[in-house]
């Protein structure tokens, strides 16, 4: 298991990721958990009605709405987790950026 350090709100948090899939469409969702308890933190992913570009099980669009003061995206690059494709996914107001996951960082 490969652990990460986030930060938020003043505070620092070691996490692990965990790869899950949406019941409705087997998709990839992507969770992360405090260490060592295992409490949920962040679904980093969301669950929007667009299409993705790849494989679903290893593709999906990171929530940077709800999630950017997690600054996630950089979060994502600089540990080598996910790369952008340099696609989006618009669920009403909002625009969400498609990653493909390295799973072996999990």
């Amino acid at each position: 298991m490969k652990t990460y350090n986030i930060k938020c709100f003043g505070d620092t948090y070691e996490i692990k990721l965990i790869a899950k899939t949406y019941m409705n469409n087997g998709r990839l969702a992507v969770q992360e958990l405090t260490v060592p308890d295992g409490e949920p933190f962040a679904t980093i992913t969301v669950n929007i009605n667009y299409p993705i570009s790849g494989d679903k099980t290893v593709t999906a669009f990171v929530d940077t709405n709800n999630y950017g003061f997690l600054k996630i995206e950089k979060f994502l690059q600089d540990n080598q987790i996910a790369k952008p494709t340099g696609r989006f996914g618009e669920s009403g107001y909002c625009t969400y950026p498609e990653y493909i996951f390295d799973l072996t960082k999990f």
